[in-house]
């Protein structure tokens, strides 16, 4: 899975795994035995979604919206509740937006108004949001301006959509200097 991020107009390309889990004791146990720069985990069924956003290993929580099959009666079934909003906050976990799963999915319109309302909970409890492509081949890649409207169309602000673009990049960068710093102590 490649990551495409922006940096000042350059493209970087950044190759990771996505962790698929059925289960929280399963997610675990792959989050602990990954090496990968950036961790992300595939959003699922609540129980999947609250644990990740539980452990502080993990850097992105992608699409919390997965395999919803029905919404409920007053709001959208969006993957993200407020006491998975409150722990991915705590825990500094960011949601993904993956624009390549948008451009695969066969109701638009509702996949788009899942993240929209997770937009509106990342906003309101002040959690990290990060758009890319995360596709499987070079042919689902678009290029920054893509992105750029995919966020507006999410209904993200300007300085939103810069930060969301730019989140792997600075992400990298902190886990390195935590790094150095902790071998300068020893």
């Amino acid at each position: 899975m490649d990551i495409v991020f922006y940096e000042s107009k350059t493209k970087e390309v950044l190759s990771t795994h996505i962790i698929l889990a059925k289960d929280p004791t399963e997610l675990r146990k792959k989050v602990n035995a990954s090496n990968e720069p950036l961790i992300i985990v595939q959003g699922g069924n609540d129980k999947i979604n609250k644990e990740s956003t539980s452990m502080k290993n993990v850097d992105i929580l992608l699409d919390p919206d997965t395999d919803r099959t029905k919404d409920f009666m007053h709001h959208k079934n969006s993957g993200l509740t407020i006491q998975t909003a409150q722990l991915a906050n705590k825990n500094e976990v960011a949601i993904g937006f993956s624009f390549s799963r948008m451009l695969d999915s066969t109701n638009r319109p509702k996949q788009i108004a899942r993240m929209h309302q997770n937009v509106l909970m990342c906003r309101k409890y002040n959690i990290d949001m990060v758009l890319a492509n995360f596709s499987y081949e070079e042919k689902d890649q678009r290029d920054l301006y893509a992105l750029k409207s995919f966020g507006q169309i999410l209904s993200m602000r300007t300085d939103e959509i810069i930060d969301a673009l730019d989140f792997a990049s600075r992400r990298l960068i902190n886990k390195t200097k935590k790094i150095n710093h902790a071998v300068k102590r020893s």
